[in-house]
């Protein structure tokens, strides 16, 4: 691990077709740290995201995780370092239905190369941390603001330096969605990790150190009135 920014994104450009969806997007993400963006339905806030993964290549730009840039044109060095630097959580969770909590989150890290009884412990940890019983039941009989911690839980299985929320409470009530972001925000202070959360609601980008627009394809930094910003 460097001593720099969990995340550096420079000049980054994305176009499909005739439509502009990065336009020379810049962003830091420090360690410790939390940013929110925000933008219009098709702005191009999930592109950035899957940029930061590896999974989209930009047409212009470069990314850097943890100093190590993303190499977009070789599959196996992405994957690589989306798989040591990078934890991700999305609107669904996409979790296994048939497995337990402890068993979606373990794989994670036995995929990266932990021995099982090492995963399961951790599992058991993160789970604990994220106030869901590891149990025996399958996730689909837990709620869904328990399936989502249960996601967190997978996402910092592998000790992310950046994490990644890609509308993670959009399919919550509020009750749920605040005990979500409760959880989610308090992550970086504690595992000095970054995170970028990509959201349409108000309630959960106030939640961030930092609030960014996307306006025609740029980051632009939004002023909370009263907090000198």
């Amino acid at each position: 691990m460097t001593s720099g920014p969990a995340a550096r994104v420079a000049g980054l450009s994305l176009r499909f077709a005739d439509r502009v969806v990065l336009d020379g997007a810049d962003l830091v993400v420090e360690r410790a740290s939390s940013v929110a963006v925000t933008g219009g339905s098709g702005s191009g806030k999930s592109s950035l995201l899957l940029c930061l993964l590896g999974l989209l290549r930009p047409d212009a730009g470069a990314i850097e995780i943890d100093g190590s840039p993303v190499a977009f044109g070789r599959a196996g060095a992405s994957a690589r370092l989306r798989r040591e630097k990078v934890g991700a959580v999305f609107q669904d969770g996409s979790l296994l239905p048939e497995l337990s909590p402890r068993e979606n989150v373990a794989l994670a890290g036995m995929l990266a190369g932990l021995p099982a009884a090492e995963a399961a412990t951790r599992a058991e940890e993160l789970l604990d941390r994220l106030g869901v019983p590891a149990g025996s039941r399958s996730v689909d009989e837990f709620s869904g603001g328990e399936q989502q911690r249960i996601a967190v839980a997978r996402a910092l299985m592998n000790r992310p330096v950046l994490l990644l929320a890609d509308e993670p409470t959009g399919s919550l009530d509020p009750a749920t969605r605040n005990q979500v972001c409760d959880a989610l925000f308090a992550l970086p202070g504690e595992l000095g990790c970054g995170l970028v959360v990509v959201t349409h609601d108000p309630a959960v980008a106030a939640r961030a150190d930092r609030r960014l627009r996307l306006v025609d394809g740029c980051l632009v930094e939004e002023v909370v009135a009263g907090m000198g910003r």
